[in-house]
């Protein structure tokens, strides 16, 4: 199985926001060679990479960094966050209101972190 590139990239940027840049690095020297020096290259967006590799960077995200067994829910929020201020006048048109937005992004978040 594939997985498309932007995930790997909002996982990273996930992992830089939340932790810090270094965080990265640290995960870089916990994972496989094979994940590890795919990482290390450019990731394309629109681009079809290993599903193994998705799994194993959240995976060793997980052991290193979910001190409150939370770092699901918090992926999937900042993942929506990342998603509706992407676009903006959509979610604007169809939410009247910033709390419809605020519910979205938490069923969002909750929803995404069941299948991660």
């Amino acid at each position: 199985m594939k997985v498309r590139g932007v995930s790997l990239i909002k996982t990273v940027r996930f992992i830089e926001t939340r932790f810090g840049e270094d965080a990265f690095r640290r995960i870089l020297e916990n994972l496989s060679e094979k994940s590890a020096s795919q990482l290390h290259r450019v990731i394309l967006p629109g681009g079809q990479y290993d599903l193994e590799i998705f799994v194993e960077l959240n995976e060793v995200t997980k052991k290193l960094f979910d001190r409150d067994g939370n770092l699901w829910v918090e992926m999937g929020r900042f993942t929506a966050e990342s998603v509706v201020n992407s676009y903006p006048d959509v979610f604007k048109k169809r939410l009247s209101s910033p709390e419809n937005t605020g519910q979205l992004i938490e069923v969002f978040a909750i929803s995404t972190s069941l299948f991660l």
